[in-house]
């Protein structure tokens, strides 16, 4: 069996980071992704230069799956190059004693959960944080906290789809629908979808299908590699 990707196009509504990783994970499975995002490729991510990864503070049960996905960055910067993750370390103060009697609290009950969670006094936490106002009382912290480059990530996850096979293509779009085939149909600037069966509609024509060597975003393989 050939190792590039079939034919059949699966739409992706969204180009964030989820959006993104999403794509890259059709690609893997040998299904050619098309990423929709109404003002274009990481458009939501304008103005975005960081993200906090993981929250101690989180419920358990909560905390407990963001901790395994927190766990996964290194061996995907091994896979997709470096998107700026470093593990900082985090903490959430209290600044009244009943605040830090409950932040104490729950932080056991973190701990006794097997998560990377503990209660650090006013010392301690002036020692990490020295900026911090000196009427903390304390707070919890977790070394596994830390913070990413978020577009970095999407276009590092843009390039790796692209790199698996047929380019990775977005485009914008507006007013989806379901087809009487059971597919979806787009309204989209410059004509069809690349491949796949499903429709799409350039603004103001008439609904169009089929197979195209051109990319719909209108300036060929969205799938380059950041430099």
């Amino acid at each position: 069996m050939s190792d590039r990707p079939r034919g059949g196009e699966v739409a992706v509504l969204g180009a964030g980071v989820l959006g993104c990783l999403v794509a890259r994970a059709l690609a893997r499975r040998k299904l050619a992704p098309l990423v929709i995002q109404q003002g274009g490729p990481r458009s939501g991510l304008a103005g975005v230069s960081s993200a906090a990864v993981w929250d101690h503070t989180e419920a358990a049960e909560i905390a407990r799956v963001g901790l395994e996905s927190v766990g996964r960055f290194q061996q995907l910067e091994e896979q997709i190059g470096p998107f700026g993750y470093l593990m900082t370390g985090g903490l959430a103060p209290a600044w009244t004693d009943a605040d830090a009697s409950a932040k104490e609290a729950f932080a056991v009950a973190q701990a006794e959960a097997a998560l990377p969670v503990q209660w650090l006094p006013r010392d301690e936490v002036l020692q990490r944080e020295p900026a911090l106002d000196g009427a903390v009382r304390g707070a919890t912290y977790s070394p596994r906290e830390g913070v990413l480059n978020v577009n970095l990530l999407a276009q590092r996850l843009i390039a790796a789809a692209g790199a698996l096979g047929p380019p990775f293509c977005s485009t914008r779009a507006r007013s989806p629908s379901k087809t009487p085939a059971g597919g979806f149909s787009f309204t989209v600037p410059g004509g069809p979808s690349r491949c796949g069966s499903w429709w799409s509609r350039p603004a103001g024509g008439r609904p169009r299908s089929g197979r195209s060597s051109a990319c719909p975003c209108r300036r060929g393989p969205c799938g380059t590699a950041p430099r």
